[in-house]
Formats: C-alpha cells, sequence, structure tokens
C-alpha cells in the first residue's frame, strides 16, 4: 500500500469510518502480488489457486473461494 492509503486508513480507523477496501479486498490484492513473484522467480504462470484462492462467476456474482468457504461478491 501507498503512504497515502496507509493515511486513509489510519483516517478511517480514528473517525470511526469503514475503510476505502475490504478485508477481502486487501487479501486478493496480497495474494496477485505474491503469486506474480512467484511466477517471475519460477519463471512460470502461477494459479491463485495455490494460495488456496479461487473464484468463479455463478449467476452474475463472483464466489470468490477462501480455503473451505467462499464469500459472494457482485461480478464486475
Amino acid at each position: 500500500a501507498s503512504y497515502m492509503e496507509h493515511v486513509a486508513l489510519a483516517d478511517a480507523i480514528r473517525n470511526g469510518r469503514p475503510a476505502a477496501v475490504t478485508v477481502t479486498e486487501g487479501m486478493w490484492a496480497v495474494a496477485t502480488g505474491a503469486a506474480a513473484h512467484r511466477s517471475i522467480d519460477e519463471r512460470r504462470p502461477v494459479e491463485l489457486s495455490e494460495f488456496g484462492l479461487g473464484c468463479t462467476v455463478v449467476d452474475d456474482r463472483m464466489l470468490m473461494l477462501l480455503g473451505d468457504g467462499c464469500v459472494d461478491q457482485p461480478h464486475s
């Protein structure tokens, strides 16, 4: 996260407002970055399923699989 993103998060916490992103969005961002680094290091495509993550689209909703569970998110 950038300095400004940290400032915005601290401001949200101090003022009792929700963060600009959800924990799930943050987790996906971290997993995507980790997969990118692994892909560079190992010189191969890396699937998010290697990190226990995956997703599928069902009835215009994205189900993001988190280990044994899933989180239902609007699909864009």
